[in-house]
């Protein structure tokens, strides 16, 4: 199965409200609290692996959907170890605050680490197409058109679906991946089983992934079923 999208950078979907919407005078806006984390992205673009706080204005304690951080070993890339096998789980971030800090002490991504593999999942997902979660299902593929800020394409997608950018369409997003290669590296973002009823939402899912990794970083997108393989 496989969906075209039109060539288009605009994308609009109703606003969804509900009671963890409303204003509360006495927490901060998650939207707020990721624009400050982007800022502190640009400005600090440089600094990598930093055991220093460089973000002291972001809120304590602000609770999200827990989210795993997995990483696919290189040195695991054949065979004789299944999948499974060659996955670690890194850490699982249930705070705004926590997801920063996993952000920022994990090894960014660069082509210093060719082969490697780093996955954003739900908690009760797992990036492997065995798992029951990914049944039947699929994911968007977004070949970048080099390997120019992959940190930061990389961090931004993983605030954006983390954060509220995706809260349209979340529930049928199961994690994303980085898959680092020589040349054009490619984000994947997996979803749920596409039946009649979600299935605008799979395809929202990749003109909002386009979106968010920039028109000028993605040399092309398409949708791949797991148990498909390209011709």
């Amino acid at each position: 199965m496989e969906y075209k999208l039109k060539n288009t950078d605009q994308f609009e979907y109703s606003e969804i409200i509900t009671e963890s919407n409303k204003t509360n005078k006495t927490k901060p806006n998650i939207s707020d609290e990721y624009q400050k984390l982007m800022k502190n992205i640009e400005i600090n673009e440089n600094i990598n692996n930093s055991t220093v706080t460089l973000y002291p204005d972001v809120a304590m304690v602000y609770p999200i959907s827990s989210w795993s951080f997995w990483y696919r070993n290189p040195s695991k890339l054949n065979l004789r170890y299944p999948w499974e096998e060659s996955l670690t789980k890194i850490e699982t971030v249930r705070d705004v605050t926590h997801l920063w800090k996993v952000l920022n002490h994990i090894i960014q991504p660069s082509v210093k680490s060719l082969n490697t593999c780093l996955f954003v999942f739900d908690e009760k997902s797992v990036p492997a197409w065995e798992h029951k979660s990914n049944e039947n299902a699929g994911r968007w593929i977004i070949i970048l058109k080099d390997n120019h800020n992959l940190h930061n394409i990389w961090n931004n997608m993983v605030l954006q679906v983390v954060g509220d950018k995706f809260a349209a369409v979340i529930t049928d997003i199961n994690g994303i991946g980085l898959h680092i290669k020589p040349v054009c590296s490619k984000i994947t973002v997996w979803t749920t089983k596409t039946t009649l009823s979600n299935y605008k939402n799979i395809q929202n899912i990749g003109v909002m992934s386009r979106q968010t990794i920039g028109p000028k970083n993605a040399k092309r997108i398409y949708y791949l079923m797991h148990n498909q393989s390209i011709i």
